[in-house]
């Protein structure tokens, strides 16, 4: 460990990044009206990143504390990486709408065209030799020194839409809309896809018969929609040959040869996902408008999944390409609550709450064994295999006699993790690693957030008002065992970041250490190596370390003052208002280390950077 942080060190200390970025942002928008009811928008959106960047590794040498060459060559000379990133966006939509009321007849049409065009553009550059530090240049480095790479990308797409809406005296409600989309990701001949939708509702308490006059809205409706998605990098139904660069050349007869891959298998049957919501909702006012309520219940099926395909022959020497197999569903619903009234003249308030859940599912997956390292119909997404936590070996005799872990780790010692054996067979594995045959592994999380709700109060008191907004969720699993800076010293000591909770690690009954023996921790004994022998506790997902990411959080207050017209009538002043706003202001949680906001990920930092308390004051002022 330590000679390895002896070595980049230095090379930290010496490394300098350079980052310049220009931006342009055009949004112009037109609306003429040519006929009465008729108006024509005209929005062009444009959008250029240009960014400079360089990279500078000034001399270096990496010495070990005795002085000796590390293992880690030097940097002998200054290294200069220079490059130049653009990005065009360009994007005009035109759209015509036209609304039209005839004796409680209501209607509505558009129809619009929308195109966008990306273009992007990387020129970069490397020398390991510069000849002076004085002049940070390409022009101070040999020429047969220098690499050279540039990068290119373009993607497109057209979009034709038009809807049609109706009311009848906002008792039926019916509404049409189509759209054909045109994607250049995908081959031609399959670049363009249609999607059309369907809705409608029905106001019953719009009717005579209807007999709870206490009861303004009751409305049912109703919706069947498709949009696409092309989601997916471009250039996929070209077979490309990669050829490198001259830094990775390899050495044939004394000299430097260029080569070339073989190229990758194509998706030329790729195209677009489908994706289908049926939707079905009830709306109700009541009593004077002051109650409200509104219910969702909606699927959304995610058809033609763009995912790699069946797997393919290990021989190959290939993976499969790109192809749209499979059905993904999520299903779920929404719940909101209302209460707005008026005390006296006064006094105004009003509460609101949302309560959602959904779930997430395969319908669909050509996966006939049901293997567990693919998707399989019937599988929740979300769902996290891994083993379960048995127990410490508290003793060699236990250690001696264990189950065949081997498995999971080659050996294990006082302080390691025992497994459980689920199917009695006296050994820890994945069986065949297919549904019902999972050996000792099992469904021990899944991390989708249940059950999200919210609540939002507000009101006026005189010239005072408030509003208060309360989020949070309600049930969701988190595998923290899965982020190794999570495990603290386990991580060695290059990576490890070490907090009190990480002190709960396992120590026998004889141990020397200050801390004492702590035969019930929450950690197992950790090793100073990444990941080493941390393989017999880390190597798979655990229950032990299943974390509840369920939380509550008071996300805003505010407060605010307006002054009375009557005081600012004389100095030509229309609104005067004093407010201030705390945000973040409580929490609670019982997941360790990590903000259930922010986790990170992928690897991740051993703690999650919090969301900040924010306390602040302000005035609106107006003439």
């Amino acid at each position: 460990g330590e000679p390895l942080i002896q070595a980049f060190y230095p090379r930290w200390a010496n490394e300098r990044y350079k980052t310049e970025t220009n931006q342009i942002v055009l949004s112009p928008r037109a609306i003429i009206e040519p006929i009465k009811d008729l108006k024509v928008n005209l929005q062009l959106n444009y959008r250029r990143n240009d960014n400079q960047e360089s990279v500078t590794l000034l001399t270096t040498s990496f010495l070990n504390p005795d002085q000796s060459v590390a293992f880690v060559r030097n940097q002998e000379q200054t290294v200069y990486a220079p490059s130049l990133i653009t990005n065009e966006y360009f994007s005009p939509n035109l759209f015509a709408d036209y609304t039209k009321t005839w004796r409680g007849h209501n209607f509505n049409a558009l129809v619009g065209y929308q195109s966008e065009v990306n273009e992007f553009q990387s020129l970069g550059a490397r020398t390991d030799f510069l000849i002076t530090d004085n002049v940070i240049s390409l022009t101070s480095s040999l020429d047969d020194d220098q690499i050279v790479s540039e990068g290119l990308s373009h993607w497109a797409t057209q979009s034709l839409f038009g809807r049609l809406r109706y009311n009848y005296k906002e008792k039926y409600l019916f509404e049409i809309s189509y759209r054909a989309d045109g994607s250049s990701r995908f081959e031609p001949g399959r670049r363009w896809a249609r999607f059309p939708s369907y809705s409608a509702g029905y106001n019953i308490a719009r009717e005579e018969f209807w007999p709870f006059k206490s009861i303004s809205t009751f409305k049912l409706r109703g919706s069947q929609g498709t949009l696409g998605s092309q989601n997916v990098a471009a250039n996929q139904f070209l077979s490309l040959i990669n050829v490198n660069s001259p830094g990775t050349a390899y050495l044939f007869n004394g000299g430097q040869q260029l080569f070339a891959d073989l190229p990758g298998l194509e998706s030329e049957s790729l195209t677009w996902e489908t994706i289908k919501t049926l939707d079905f909702g009830l709306d109700i006012n009541a009593l004077d408008n002051k109650l409200g309520l509104v219910f969702d219940w909606y699927r959304t099926d995610t058809e033609g999944v763009q995912a790699q395909g069946a797997d393919l022959p290990a021989v190959l020497g290939d993976t499969a390409p790109l192809t749209n197999i499979g059905v993904a569903r999520v299903e779920g619903w929404e719940f909101e609550l209302s209460w707005r009234q008026n005390i006296g003249s006064d006094f105004s308030y009003f509460v609101r709450g949302v309560l959602s859940d959904f779930k997430r599912t395969w319908v669909e997956y050509p996966n006939e064994t049901n293997l567990l390292n693919q998707p399989f119909a019937g599988q929740d997404i979300g769902d996290v295999w891994g083993l379960t936590w048995d127990g410490w070996f508290q003793t060699q005799e236990e250690v001696d006699n264990r189950l065949d872990q081997s498995f999971v780790a080659g050996n294990f010692t006082i302080g390691d993790t025992k497994y459980a054996d689920l199917n009695g067979d006296g050994v820890i594995d994945r069986g065949t690693n297919t549904l019902g045959d999972s050996g000792d592994f099992s469904v021990i999380a899944n991390e989708t957030p249940r059950y999200q709700y919210s609540v939002t109060l507000g009101g006026n008191w005189k010239a005072f008002d408030f509003n208060v907004f309360v989020q949070g969720v309600g049930k969701r699993d988190f595998v923290a065992s899965t982020h190794q800076r999570f495990r603290g010293p386990a991580q060695g000591p290059f990576h490890a970041m070490v907090f009190e909770e990480h002190l709960d690690y396992y120590r026998p009954e004889d141990t020397t250490s200050p801390l004492g023996p702590n035969t019930d921790a929450y950690f197992p004994k950790p090793y100073a190596a990444n990941p080493g022998n941390n393989r017999r506790n880390y190597n798979f997902a655990v229950d032990r370390y299943v974390q509840d990411a369920s939380y509550i959080r008071l996300k805003s207050v505010q407060l605010g003052y307006t002054i009375p017209n009557r005081y600012l009538e004389k100095f030509g002043i229309r609104n005067f208002r004093i407010y201030a706003t705390g945000e973040n202001l409580f929490f609670k949680s019982d997941l360790l280390f990590y903000d259930p906001e922010t986790i990170p990920s992928g690897f991740g930092n051993a703690q999650s950077y919090p969301l900040s308390r924010i306390i602040s004051t302000g005035i609106n002022l107006s003439f």
